[in-house]
């Protein structure tokens, strides 16, 4: 229900998703045709709040594709094998559903660093994980986000996986400006409020922050 169109102040990070994701599948009979393999996974970063969720659904909404969405918390289960069993039903949703985005929120949640885990079940996932995302085949983009992009396995933030990455920053002022302006588009402000005077007023507010000052 949401495209590009309501969201604001990220024009730059728009303009790199575009590039990634419209000619995968406007143009996917090119890749076919060329013979190379289409941009298969983005991982989107930024501080909590910054919007990457919205961000997601805005690409959903702006190819008229469905999304499927998992919470990767929920994943994670602490019976031996039934966490790589949820992870391969996810992916084959997805291959039943092609076209489709498949988004992984909070994705370092289930790819944290082998190295640095001891418990060899988030091993086992980190390597399911890396396997499904290998197998993967058809016109589904794979989204991660995090907060956390420096704990993510070194091996899925190679080329073939999640090898485009998009960073969320926090809004500077004229950015600010334009998510207020979004945010109030449908509603009844009294002509006292200046939406730049608000955001010359809240250095360091994300999207949520503003979105939770324009609910107030």
């Amino acid at each position: 229900e949401i495209s590009f169109k309501d969201i604001g102040g990220m024009n730059d990070v728009l303009a790199q998703i575009r590039d990634l994701v419209e000619r995968p599948f406007k143009k996917y009979e090119l890749f076919l045709k060329l013979g190379i393999e289409p941009p298969k996974g983005i991982l989107l970063y930024g501080p909590p709040g910054c919007g990457k969720t919205f961000v997601a659904n805005s690409i959903s909404g702006e190819l008229a594709i469905p999304i499927i969405k998992v919470a990767s918390t929920e994943i994670i289960s602490g019976v031996s094998g039934e966490s790589e069993g949820k992870l391969r039903n996810v992916f084959l949703a997805a291959r039943q559903q092609s076209p489709c985005i498949l988004f992984f929120d909070e994705v370092d949640a289930i790819t944290p660093k082998r190295d640095s885990v001891h418990k060899e079940m988030e091993k086992r996932i980190v390597s399911q994980f890396l396997s499904c995302l290998d197998e993967l085949e058809g016109q589904i983009i794979i989204i991660g986000a995090t907060s956390r992009p420096d704990c993510i396995d070194s091996s899925l933030r190679r080329a073939g996986r999640f090898d485009n990455e998009i960073r969320l920053r926090i809004p500077n002022e004229s950015e600010r400006t334009s998510i207020l302006h979004v945010l109030t588009q449908s509603l009844k402000l009294s002509d006292l409020i200046s939406l730049s005077s608000l955001a010359r007023r809240t250095p360091g507010f994300v999207g949520a922050d503003l979105k939770a000052l324009v609910r107030e």
